[in-house]
């Protein structure tokens, strides 16, 4: 058996399953190294499990199975808080800058110990001439288990975990795809329950990303899914409630956007890098905004968003872009004559507010069209200790769902116009570019503007369109009833122009769409999970809804959450409203609600709630977009 070449018991133990592989592991040495590759056995990895993973992923990959792992995931957690021994001690209500610098201490040390342990995976395996493998390596953020009888001040925590030391953490060659993601949907934390206890998440800081791709030499993928929505509706008592546990505070937001410009301006890519895919608004999906008055200046002191400005650090390489944050035009006029010459797919998703804290729309009568930002101070911090004002919140912790009372609908022209242009130059120097979009939302439903090159698989109202032989280029607003100036039409007609000819199909308010997603998620949207692939992108392995652990994965949403083809073809094709049906979005008074559905576009991945099809949706249902 040991002279059998290689390729042919290669060729033999790719055809046979887990049990007959079990037979052949004592054939010869030839077989059992194929036995191990094709039984998946060795194929994943999970650190902070138990105690001694370190100790046991040294014994199985620090050989020839190095080659075989194809995904890591590292779970940081912190101590639970638990009840003390002596009823008499006070439970405390807020974290102490002895508790937080111990918590920035635990996860670098955890991380620390996870990437020396793959450091010296990766030394054994070149030591003895083997392959280094190709990983997915996944940093889930923090978790802790909080005891019930606590302040829910420790539950929700708006302070950021830090990775001390970034530069003493070695470099992992085998690593091509690293994702810094949050556990699970930050929205279900309330209902993470086990044994009493509540699971707490906490908030990373948004350069962990950059130091860890720092460290990646080899990298090819870069994901993340990080942040929370700040702006949460503050209405009624409960969501005063919701607010005051849940609230970012505007000082931690603005510092941690500033770490994370600095140290990409810092760092630099490897040339492998082909795909980034940033998330900064995760389950932003299920956020309720109180769409009046201005947010936080993010910007100041500095004189334009640095964390805007700072992406056009990324590799000249780079094919694949998705981006998902509160932005301005400096994300496109900071590259300059630096243009990507080898992008492929654009998508911008940027929020309805601008960094400086302004609103990219306004109400159909132009409400809110003057609303600026507030000045952040250094005082707008989480105190470290309980002050008299927390007590009234101690026992008023209810979770209610409460409607918005007033809308933006209409494009903030002075504000819109600048991001639109930027991007629209921007993309037209990009001649390897095959599909774009530069969109948000306005009360749940797109709004944005779509860029499709030739050769491209088109979906218009569940019907497929077949783009190889028209030769031609499609510009879709998803607009409503405004319409751009001319000017700004000729700038986005020009995407492509160089590289595909005239021939031009411009839509408005059409819903063409790209749906690369494999059949079985195509016929089964059942089987699809919130996550990462929201923006339409999705890669198989990509945190599989099996991988996460059993008590922080991804819940099964119920059926309702889901159209069916059909329902989704008959939205598709409702009736829009009058424009004098659009004028009652900015009422004094709940809007008046047609269906109690509650559904959601799968591709796009963000909710319809009740309020779905109401009169003042003046705009029209969005097709898939990206």
């Amino acid at each position: 058996m040991n002279r059998f070449p290689l390729e042919l018991v290669e060729r033999i133990s790719s055809f046979l399953d887990v049990d007959d592989l079990k037979r052949t592991l004592f054939v010869s040495r030839l077989f059992q190294a194929a036995a191990e590759r094709y039984c998946g056995g060795f194929e994943s990895f999970n650190f902070g499990r138990y105690e001694d993973d370190h100790e046991k992923f040294l014994s199985i990959y620090g050989t020839r199975r190095l080659s075989y792992l194809r995904y890591v995931e590292i779970h940081t957690q912190f101590p639970p808080l638990s009840f003390p021994k002596e009823d008499s001690q006070e439970l405390p209500c807020r974290e102490s800058v002895a508790e937080l610098q111990e918590k920035d201490d635990l996860f670098t040390a955890q991380v620390k110990q996870a990437f020396q342990t793959i450091k010296k995976a990766e030394i054994s395996a070149e030591t003895r001439s083997q392959g280094l493998g190709n990983v997915h390596l996944v940093l889930v953020t923090p978790v802790r288990w909080v005891s019930e009888g606590f302040c829910w001040h420790r539950l929700y925590s708006a302070w950021r975990v830090h990775l001390l030391c970034p530069e003493e953490l070695p470099e992992l060659a085998s690593v091509r795809e690293l994702t810094v993601c949050n556990p699970s949907s930050l929205r279900l934390r309330n209902k993470i329950k086990e044994f009493g206890d509540w699971c707490s998440f906490s908030r990373l800081d948004l350069r962990v990303v950059v130091d860890l791709a720092s460290k990646c030499p080899n990298l090819e993928c870069l994901f993340s899914s990080l942040g929370k929505e700040e702006t949460l509706l503050e209405r009624e008592e409960q969501e005063l409630c919701n607010k005051h546990f849940e609230h970012d505070y505007e000082a931690c937001a603005r510092d941690s956007r500033f770490r994370f410009s600095d140290a990409l301006n810092k760092v630099k890519f490897p040339s492998t890098l082909r795909r980034v895919q940033m998330d900064f608004l995760y389950d932003h999906n299920f956020a309720r905004l109180e769409e009046h008055g201005g947010g936080p200046n993010l910007v100041e002191p500095a004189p334009c968003d640095l964390f805007s400005a700072s992406f056009h650090t990324f590799s000249p390489s780079l094919r694949r872009l998705s981006l998902r944050a509160k932005v301005d035009q400096t994300l496109f006029t900071s590259l300059g004559d630096m243009v990507f010459p080898n992008m492929e797919i654009l998508n911008v998703f940027f929020h309805p507010t601008t960094p400086s804290g302004s609103w990219y729309f306004k109400g159909c009568n132009g409400e809110g069209e003057r609303d600026v930002g507030y000045t952040v101070t250094d005082n707008m911090r989480p105190p470290f200790e309980e002050n008299p004002t927390d007590a009234r919140w101690h026992f008023d912790q209810q979770h209610q769902t409460y409607e918005t009372e007033r809308f933006r609908v209409a494009p903030n022209e002075d504000k819109l116009y600048p991001l639109l242009e930027s991007f629209a130059k921007a993309t037209t120097k990009m001649h390897a570019l095959k599909r774009g979009a530069l969109w948000s939302y306005t009360d749940y439903f797109a709004w944005g503007v779509q860029y499709f090159g030739t050769h491209e698989y088109h979906e218009y109202q569940g019907e497929q369109l077949d783009l190889w032989r028209n030769e031609e280029r499609w510009i879709c607003w998803i607009v409503g009833q405004w319409r751009p100036p001319l000017a700004l039409q000729e700038l986005f007609e020009g995407i492509g122009r160089d590289k595909y000819g005239e021939q031009l199909r411009v839509c408005w308010n059409a819903f063409p769409s790209i749906d690369p997603r494999p059949p079985l998620y195509k016929k089964n949207f059942k089987t699809e999970f919130r996550g990462l692939d929201r923006d339409g992108f999705l890669d198989e392995g990509y945190i599989p809804h099996k991988q996460l652990p059993a008590d922080i994965q991804h819940p099964r949403l119920p059926e309702a959450d889901y159209m069916t083809i059909c329902e989704r073809q008959q939205a598709l094709k409702r009736h829009i409203p009058s424009e004098e049906c659009a004028k009652k979005c900015w009422m004094d008074k709940p809007p008046r609600k047609v269906d109690s559905g509650e559904t959601c576009f799968p591709n796009l991945g963000y909710r319809i709630g009740r309020r779905t099809y109401s009169e003042r949706s003046w705009m029209p249902i969005p097709g898939d977009i990206l």
